[in-house]
């Protein structure tokens, strides 16, 4: 088979080797023999220990190396996303101006434009804070107001009463009779004033007697002067024979608020009628005049849209969160012609569930 090749030939041994036989040519291309070259099998079989050590050589260097600049890199990439998270999660809970000073200028476009939005937010977030809290300042500041303009209310309204007492001292002092009740007078209203302004100190403890029979007389005494300068006549109805199961300085406050607003409601020369009923279940008072009507509807009006910021109808404001907190009720007798009759009725008793005022 030897003797018919014209070239090199590859020859495969039956071991698995690979043999090349490639004819030796003289210069007359006769044949002058043969050159052999043999490759066993076995060194074309890998080596594959030698080739895992280096695979795995290669590997851990370029873990060595690679992971660590790759981490690099990566925490460069996301510190923008980090700050603007942590950022984002701190509003609302920290000041803003510290947070936006915090935050760093980004040269990427799209960073950028997220940068600008979390921007205005922080100060769209800043200028609402400032808002809320003008908004709670001039809340207070009104609050003050309305507690100034009540208690103010609530004192003037005996004050006239307890001035003209004292005139009264300074005049008819010589008589005993006169004296006595004058400095009686004196004693309640100042004890209705302390009590008006203690109502105002959480701390404070509001000790007060029951109403009684001279608190009637008192208050009608004390709205005479806004009586005569309007000459406007008061006459008083009292069916109490024992103190009642209530507080003096309560009752007394709706009592001359319902007075006094009868009294400028009336017409001149008109009587202001008012009556004081009691019984073992509830304290009633009636004050009526024939002046200007006063309906219901004009009542919730007040009490509705005012809460006692109007100090026309403070008074009236007062006598229904009273008759309300108590159980009671407190209205106009539409019934009663002409002029107004308003009506004021609460349980006769010590101690009383508060409702909730709707």
């Amino acid at each position: 088979m030897i003797e018919h090749l014209k070239g090199p030939s590859k020859v495969d041994l039956p071991d698995g080797g690979v043999a090349l036989v490639n004819p030796v040519l003289s210069e007359d291309g006769a044949k002058m023999g043969y050159s052999l070259v043999a490759v066993e099998r076995a060194a074309f079989e890998p080596d594959w220990a030698t080739l895992g050590k280096s695979a795995a050589l290669g590997a851990a260097l370029s873990v060595l190396f690679l992971a660590p600049l790759g981490w690099i890199a990566g925490r460069r990439m996301t510190r923008p996303i980090r700050e603007l998270a942590r950022a984002i999660s701190r509003i609302g809970q920290d000041p803003s101006t510290q947070i936006e000073s915090e935050l760093s200028s980004n040269a990427d476009p799209e960073l950028a434009r997220i940068y600008s939005a979390v921007r205005r937010l922080i100060a769209e977030l800043r200028e609402r804070q400032q808002a809320q809290r003008r908004a709670l300042s001039s809340e207070r500041l009104a609050a003050v107001g309305r507690m100034t303009a009540a208690v103010a209310h609530e004192i003037n309204n005996p004050l006239g009463g307890l001035i003209n007492a004292v005139q009264t001292l300074k005049v008819h002092g010589d008589s005993e009779a006169t004296r006595r009740r004058s400095v009686d007078l004196l004693q309640r209203g100042l004890h209705q004033i302390r009590v008006t302004v203690s109502a105002l100190l959480p701390q404070a403890r509001i000790e007060d007697r029951d109403f009684g029979a001279q608190d009637f007389d008192d208050v009608l005494t004390l709205a005479g002067p806004a009586a005569v300068s309007r000459s406007v006549v008061i006459r008083g109805v009292s069916s109490i024979e024992a103190d009642a199961h209530i507080a003096a300085s309560i009752l007394r406050q709706v009592l001359l608020n319902l007075v006094l607003n009868a009294v400028k409601a009336a017409d001149a020369d008109d009587e202001v009628l008012v009556k004081c009923a009691i019984d073992d279940e509830a304290f009633e008072i009636t004050v009526q005049h024939r002046g200007k009507a006063f309906s219901q509807a004009d009542l919730q009006t007040i009490v509705d849209s005012t809460m006692g910021d109007d100090p026309r109808g403070f008074g009236l404001w007062v006598c229904h969160q009273i008759a309300l907190q108590r159980g009671g009720r407190f209205g106009v007798d539409e019934s009663h012609k002409p002029g107004t009759r308003m009506v004021f009725r609460i349980p006769n008793r010590e101690s009383h569930e508060d409702h909730s005022v709707s």
